[in-house]
């Protein structure tokens, strides 16, 4: 779980029931609620996500995704 530079997003990775999904929440920073749903869900296909893998850039426009492959463990960047 990691948070946008801005504070307006969310970022979570999980690997519930064997699918990989990343999902981005918005946040509304004057009343400190999150969105009822996300607002982005990717599939990394048939990959883990990792644990503290997730990162924005610094500027927020893009974000990176490590993984590993379910088979052999070799690590991915998305």
């Amino acid at each position: 779980v990691i948070w946008h530079p801005s504070g307006n997003y969310l970022l979570a990775g999980t690997n519930a029931n064997g699918a990989p999904q990343v999902y981005s929440y918005s946040f509304d920073t004057g009343t400190g609620t999150l969105s009822d749903g996300p607002t982005l869900q990717l599939t990394a296909g048939s990959m883990f996500v990792q644990r503290d893998a997730l990162s924005f850039a610094p500027g927020g426009d893009r974000f990176a995704v490590g993984c590993n492959a379910q088979t052999g463990g070799v690590p991915e960047l998305y």
